[in-house]
């Protein structure tokens, strides 16, 4: 399946948000507690400006559509570990995201950035009228995949890894839906916006993204 996330699908996982709080809050949830959460969901990048630069070839500036194929191996996801009480939560946040351009020009064969365009974000959040408002500041640690029409594949390779390679912000709005004791449901509608200059072979390429993300998580509270 295509990384567009269609306007249906993403108005029915946004539907969880304001579904009403099935039971009341834990017992005890003033007392500072633990909670690991595990999601899935889905992601839709705006377009951006891509900009490429390599030995052997013209730097090239694009007007960039990207594919995110968050429903194909390996799956877009995302977890957290949360420090909560009853004034909010401080978290660790991370997504795995993926980027793939969608209409590459004659010179570049391949460029996407799918072994991930993972987002690591430090995180506030506030609990406003029964949901979890949510802002977090980090780092994209992403991994490329590009081959220019230039290179063989073998020259390609030496320019992936993982790297640390720009700042990312988030805006996030969830809620927590009881599931028993330890357990509830937490869907989350996410805003990030991230600069990325990833190293390709001989170069280096400016990623920027801006993505509108669903996730749909299950919460342990220990």
């Amino acid at each position: 399946m295509g990384g567009r996330v269609p306007g249906a699908r993403l108005a029915r996982a946004a539907l969880l948000l304001s579904l009403p709080v099935c039971h009341p809050p834990w017992a005890g949830a003033e007392e500072p507690a633990w909670r690991l959460e595990a999601a899935l969901g889905a992601a839709h990048s705006l377009g951006s400006t891509l900009k490429v630069a390599s030995a052997g070839m013209l730097a090239l500036e694009l007007e960039a559509e990207w594919d995110n194929r968050s429903f194909e191996s390996p799956l877009y996801y995302g977890l957290r570990v949360a420090r909560a009480d009853a004034h909010g939560a401080w978290a660790l946040r991370f997504v795995h995201l993926k980027i793939f351009l969608a209409k590459p020009p004659p010179e570049i064969e391949r460029f996407s950035v799918s072994h991930g365009y993972n987002l690591l974000t430090l995180e506030r959040s506030f609990p406003v009228r029964g949901f979890d408002l949510v802002a977090g500041f980090g780092l994209v640690i992403a991994h490329p995949e590009v081959i220019l029409r230039h290179q063989t594949a073998r020259d390609a390779d030496q320019g992936r890894g993982y790297s640390v390679t720009g700042p990312t912000g988030a805006l996030a709005l969830g809620r927590r839906l009881r599931l028993g004791e330890r357990f509830a449901l937490v869907p989350e509608i996410r805003f990030t916006l991230s600069r990325a200059h990833v190293p390709i072979a001989d170069g280096e390429a400016s990623v920027p993204n801006a993505s509108l993300h669903v996730l749909v998580g299950l919460e342990l509270r220990l």
